[in-house]
């Protein structure tokens, strides 16, 4: 297959220049991806699915929309709502339904030349419909990208219950025990419907439109959550079937390694670690490809001012969002250890958006004894450089199998070396044990933190080394050289 002036078919839940923000750092390495592919005269086509629904019509339809080089595709009424914890108790719908495989049709009789299919994600979509494509498009390279666990797990994070990593998800009878027995899609869907109907008819007009919608948006939110809350506070019957449900979410996991092994021609893992996992749960060895993400801040990377050092007082900091599974918890619980010699000479910077009035009253309590203690109610493109100038070590402390966190790549762009957990990609930026802790080890935490105090480990030895950051036009050519092109 020529590598040149391909047609590639690009997949996410949501469009990659969606202007809510949905789908994280996927969503913005898409955007990154689309906008290289484009330049270099590619051609482009993205789709997207379970995101999208009309209040009346529950029928899925394919709305298509061509802007120069690249072609929008939005599936609407998909069965299988995204993202994927939206659908938690229905993986049935994504392993059995064939309520897309029309759509697939469609896609082979607008679109037969298609040279490869690269997939982000499976959620919104399902098996039928993909293997349908497969078997349309039998000249076509079928690639996906492992950015997070969803072909293994509903909640796509492998992380039981909110609290504690999943290493065993026991044949599908622990999943039940998962999400609080609280099976949302219904309300989901009421929401998405509401959503769509007021995003088609507001979004893109003028500020006061834009406004209404966001108010509206967040009244629907703050319904599903009081509905969830009410649910258990009142310790209602579990709204899922937990006694022989398991299956299906055995059934799940297991179709989709197949499908790995099967219907895609390779897999992109964003990390080693991402590739040790997929291997450890089934997917051929032969398959798996680690390549690491491009960022568009590869340039600020390139001319950045290095943080090599510190004078008195080490300014650490912690971005992103108040979550237990990116380690916010564990990072204050942290801290809140640590000796008052310690703490006297260390900065804390947290800037992420505060999630409820105990949070904010816990990080209150905890900025005694240290140096100094800046909250930020979270932070905009535009303010977040003022941010990352004062920080001398960025924290990035996950505690689930984080494939690749973009706030990782973000700090090392801008000069900031990480202190990581030993979960996940963000170790492997620099490979440097000294700026990595065992994850849920406080001790090993503070120890780590004390080495920079005393100097036995300093900021600089975090660059003695090339480190894994590539630019996207780095990236692109390597996935079309080394992925994209070869045969099947």
């Amino acid at each position: 297959m020529e590598t040149e002036n391909l047609k590639i078919l690009l997949y996410n839940y949501v469009q990659f220049d969606d202007i809510e923000r949905r789908g994280g750092g996927v969503t913005v390495y898409l955007a990154n991806l689309v906008k290289s592919l484009l330049q270099s005269n590619h051609e482009v086509i993205f789709l997207s699915s379970g995101n999208s629904y009309d209040i009346k019509n529950s029928k899925p339809r394919l709305d298509i929309k061509k802007e120069g080089n690249l072609t929008r595709c939005i599936v609407y009424n998909s069965p299988f709502l995204a993202p994927a914890s939206s659908s938690f108790y229905e993986p049935e719908v994504f392993t059995n339904s064939n309520s897309l495989d029309k759509i697939a049709h469609e896609i082979f009789q607008r679109f037969s030349d298609i040279d490869v299919f690269h997939f982000n994600n499976i959620e919104g979509l399902t098996y039928g419909f993909i293997k349908e494509l497969r078997e349309s498009f039998i000249l076509s390279n079928f690639i996906y990208s492992v950015h997070n666990y969803n072909l293994l797990c509903m909640q796509v994070n492998l992380w039981f219950n909110d609290k504690e990593n999943c290493q065993d998800f026991e044949e599908g009878s622990r999943c039940l025990n998962c999400n609080n027995n609280y099976n949302s899609f219904q309300s989901n869907l009421i929401i998405k419907k509401i959503q769509t109907t007021l995003s088609d008819k507001m979004l893109g007009k003028s500020a006061l439109h834009k406004n209404v919608y966001l108010l509206t948006k967040k009244t629907l939110h703050k319904y599903r959550y009081l509905n969830h809350k009410i649910y258990k506070k009142k310790n209602r019957i579990p709204t899922v079937n937990i006694e022989n449900n398991s299956a299906a979410f055995r059934d799940f996991r297991e179709k989709n390694i197949q499908m790995c092994n099967d219907i895609f021609d390779k897999i992109i893992c964003v990390s080693e670690r991402t590739k040790d996992i997929m291997k450890r749960h089934g997917v051929k060895e032969n398959k798996l490809n680690v390549v690491y993400i491009g960022t568009s801040f590869y340039d600020v990377y390139k001319s950045a001012e290095l943080k090599k050092g510190f004078e008195k007082c080490l300014t650490i900091g912690y971005l992103g969002y108040m979550r237990k599974d990116k380690g916010f918890d564990f990072f204050i619980n942290s801290i809140d250890k640590m000796d008052l010699k310690a703490k006297k000479n260390i900065n804390i910077i947290i800037a992420a958006h505060c999630r409820d009035k105990e949070t904010a009253e816990k990080l209150k309590s905890l900025s005694d004894g240290f140096n100094s203690f800046k909250v930020y109610d979270g932070y905009t493109h535009e303010s977040l450089p003022l941010i990352l100038e004062e920080i001398d070590l960025g924290i990035v402390p996950v505690q689930w199998e984080d494939n690749l966190p973009q706030v990782a790549i973000e700090y090392v762009c801008n000069g900031i070396p990480v202190l990581t957990s030993n979960l996940g990609g963000a170790s492997e930026i620099a490979e440097n044990p000294h700026f990595i802790f065992r994850h849920d080890d406080k001790k090993d935490f503070i120890n780590k933190i004390s080495n920079f105090l005393n100097k036995e480990v300093e900021l600089k030895d975090f660059w003695k080394k090339d480190l894994n950051v590539f630019s996207m036009s780095d990236h692109m050519n390597k996935i079309i050289k080394d992925v994209y092109s070869i045969s099947n």
